[in-house]
C-alpha cells in the first residue's frame, strides 16, 4: 500500500496524540471505570486480494503485485478497541507486515487503513469515512478494515470501485452520480461478520456523488482512474459529468439501467469521453477575454450583416461558429454587432442596435435547450434603458420599429426585459430554457431596443438527439 496523506477528509482525532507514545489517557474502560492495563502488542497484518477488475500498468508506481496488495514500510493504520485508540506504522514492505502498538486490554481490536479514515468505535459498531472527494489512484481508494480477538489482522476491502478511462488530457474534474440519489459516500457505520467481511449498516451525512480531481496539476493525464463508493445497487442508473480546464461542462455518459457496485470489485464504466458519448454538452463562452480574433470591433471597418457573417470562437481546441445577421431588407451599412476589448466598460460583446441577430453555434446531433446570457454595462445610454431581448430561429425579411417580436421567438425564447442602471463590473444572468428545438439548427438572440445590449458571457447547453 502507499501512504495516503491527502485524500480522506475525516481524521482520527486521537491518533495524533497516540502516534508516538502510550495512549494512557484514552485507555479507560468502556464504562469509564479507570485505566486498563496497557501493553505493547505486535500485530501481524495481511490483505485481501485486490478488487477484481483492477489493472495497473507495471510502469506505474503501484501497490499491487499481481492480485496481491503490498504494504509499504511506514504505512499507517488506526487501531481501535473499547475505550481507546492509537496508530501504528508498518515495520516492513511486502504482502505481510507487522505493526507494533501500545494498546489497552480488550476482547477485540479493530484496524482501519488508511488511519485517516478511522472515526470511532461504539461497542462493536465501527464508524469510518468514505470520502466524496477523491483523486483517482487505486492506492488512494483502497480502504480496508480488520477485526481480531488476537494479534492477526486480516484486512478486508470495504468499498466497491469504479473504473473510468479518459482519452483527452484537459479534464479538470469528473463527477460520478447515482441517478436515483443512493448513497455513495459519507461517514459509515459497519457490521463485520465472523469471516471479517465488512458491510455498511448506516450512513451519516450521505452524498450521492463522487468528485474526482487531479492530485496535482490542473488536469488529468489521459489514462484510467478509480473511485471508491459504498457497495450497493443504483436503481436509477448512473451519470458522469466532466469539466474541462476552461470550465466547460460535458455530460459524458448516463444510463437509467440499474447498476451494481459490489464490494471488492471494480466496475469498468469504459471510456468516459469517447466520441459520441456525451448526452449533454455545456459550452461557456467568455467575451470578457483579452483577445478574440476575426470578430468585428468598434475600431473595425464598417460593414453590414444582410449577408450572414460567420465568426469563430475557439474553445477546447474546437472552433465554434457564431453568425452575425440583419434582416434581409435592412439598409444599414455599419457594424452593429461587435466585440469590444477593454476600454471604459471592459471587454464585452455588444448587439448595438435593434434588428441585429447573433446566431449561436449549431452542433450536429445536438439541440440547444438552454442559453444563459450575462448582461454587462454597455455604455452611458444603458443607465436608463432596459433592453428587451428575445431568442428565435426566424430572421424575417423585413422589420419595422413597430414589429411584434413575439412573431420571431422560439418556445421558451420569449421577450425578457433586462436590467438598466448597471454599474461597471456588474453582471446579471438571464436564462432562456428552450423547448421543441431541433438538432443542428442556428438559434439567434436579438434586442429590439434602439440601444441594444451588451453580453459578458454566454453559457449554452445542448442535448443529444436520439438517433
Amino acid at each position: 500500500m502507499k501512504k495516503i496523506v491527502y485524500i480522506l477528509s475525516v481524521a482520527l482525532t486521537a491518533a495524533a496524540c497516540a502516534k508516538s507514545e502510550a495512549p494512557a489517557n484514552n485507555n479507560n474502560d468502556i464504562n469509564g471505570n479507570g485505566p486498563r492495563a496497557a501493553e505493547t502488542v505486535v500485530f501481524s497484518a495481511s490483505s485481501e486480494a485486490a478488487p477484481s477488475g483492477v489493472s495497473i500498468s507495471p510502469a506505474s508506481k503501484t501497490s499491487l503485485s499481481g492480485s496481491s496488495v503490498l504494504w509499504a514500510q511506514g504505512d499507517e493504520i488506526a487501531i481501535l478497541w473499547a475505550g481507546g485508540s492509537t496508530t501504528a506504522q508498518a515495520a516492513s514492505a511486502g504482502a505481510q507486515t507487522t505493526f507494533s502498538a501500545t494498546v489497552g486490554d480488550a476482547d477485540a481490536y479493530y484496524a482501519v487503513y488508511p488511519s485517516a479514515a478511522a472515526g470511532s468505535l461504539s461497542g462493536s459498531a465501527l464508524s469510518i469515512s468514505i470520502p466524496s472527494e477523491q483523486h483517482g489512484a487505486f492506492e488512494d481508494v483502497n480502504i480496508a478494515v480488520a477485526k481480531t480477538s488476537g494479534t492477526a489482522l486480516e484486512f478486508k476491502n470495504l468499498c466497491a470501485l469504479g473504473k473510468i478511462t479518459l482519452s483527452r488530457s484537459d479534464i479538470a474534474k469528473v463527477v460520478f452520480r447515482s441517478q436515483a440519489g443512493e448513497n455513495l459516500a459519507g461517514s459509515v457505520t459497519l457490521d463485520i461478520d465472523a469471516s471479517g467481511i465488512p458491510t455498511v449498516a448506516s450512513t451519516a451525512s450521505p452524498v450521492d456523488s463522487i468528485v474526482l480531481t487531479p492530485a496535482s496539476g490542473d488536469a488529468f493525464a489521459a489514462g484510467s482512474y478509480y473511485f471508491a463508493a459504498i457497495p450497493g445497487t443504483l436503481s436509477g442508473g448512473v451519470s458522469f459529468t466532466y469539466t474541462t480546464v476552461t470550465g466547460n461542462t460535458i455530460f459524458g455518459k448516463s444510463s437509467t439501467n440499474p447498476a451494481s457496485l459490489v464490494r471488492s470489485e471494480a466496475r469498468n464504466f469504459g471510456t468516459l469521453d469517447a466520441a459520441g458519448a456525451p448526452s449533454e454538452i455545456t459550452l461557456k463562452f467568455n467575451f470578457r477575454c483579452e483577445s478574440l480574433d476575426g470578430w468585428p470591433t468598434e475600431e473595425g471597418e464598417n460593414r453590414n450583416f444582410v449577408t450572414p457573417v460567420p465568426v469563430t470562437y475557439p474553445l477546447d481546441a474546437t472552433d465554434y461558429t457564431f453568425t452575425l445577421r440583419e434582416y434581409a431588407n435592412s439598409t444599414g451599412t455599419t457594424y452593429r454587432i461587435f466585440w469590444s476589448q477593454g476600454g471604459s466598460y471592459g471587454s464585452r460583446l455588444s448587439i448595438d442596435a435593434r434588428y441585429r441577430f447573433l446566431g449561436l453555434p449549431a452542433i450536429a446531433g445536438y439541440k440547444l435547450v438552454k442559453a444563459v446570457f450575462w448582461q454587462v454595462r454597455k455604455g452611458s445610454s444603458d443607465k436608463t434603458t432596459k433592453p428587451k431581448v428575445v431568442m428565435t430561429n426566424n430572421v424575417p425579411d423585413n422589420m419595422s420599429a413597430s414589429a411584434d417580436y413575439d412573431q420571431v421567438t422560439v418556445l421558451g425564447g420569449e421577450t425578457q426585459t433586462w436590467s438598466s442602471g448597471l454599474n461597471i463590473g456588474d453582471s446579471v444572468p438571464w436564462t432562456y430554457t428552450l423547448s421543441e428545438t431541433t438538432a443542428g439548427t442556428v438559434y439567434y438572440v436579438a434586442s429590439y431596443n434602439t440601444t441594444g445590449c451588451s453580453i459578458g458571457d454566454i453559457h449554452l447547453t445542448y442535448e443529444k438527439v436520439s438517433e
